[in-house]
């Protein structure tokens, strides 16, 4: 399974993970040469599919990184997703619930 992994907010970045072996792992300011760049990481997604040698329509799961996203972000990714022809049937966006180690919060 091909999953690209987004992080979007505080240093925004992007993975990807092709059959469970990470393929690439960049931050948004790497790229953009900002400190903590908060932007959406779309420089860091194209290099990890550059670095991967896919395309976007070979993405077959887009993992978010929080299960409490609001509803306006959730229909921003699914408007994302139909930009990036990541929207055919077989395709799924996860919503991956990160915690800190030392809160409690799920």
């Amino acid at each position: 399974m091909k999953i690209l992994g987004v992080r979007f907010g505080h240093d925004a970045a992007a993975a990807l993970i092709v059959d469970g072996k990470i393929i690439a792992s960049i931050e948004e300011e790497r790229l953009t040469r900002i400190k903590h760049d908060a932007s959406f990481p779309v420089k860091a997604i194209a290099e990890c599919l550059r670095i991967g040698g896919l395309q976007s329509e070979d993405i077959e799961c887009l993992a978010l990184p929080s299960i409490k996203i609001p509803e306006v972000f959730f229909r921003f990714f699914l408007f994302l997703t139909a930009r990036l022809n990541l929207g055919n049937q077989r395709q799924r966006i996860y919503f991956v619930a990160v915690c800190p180690p030392n809160l409690d919060c799920l």
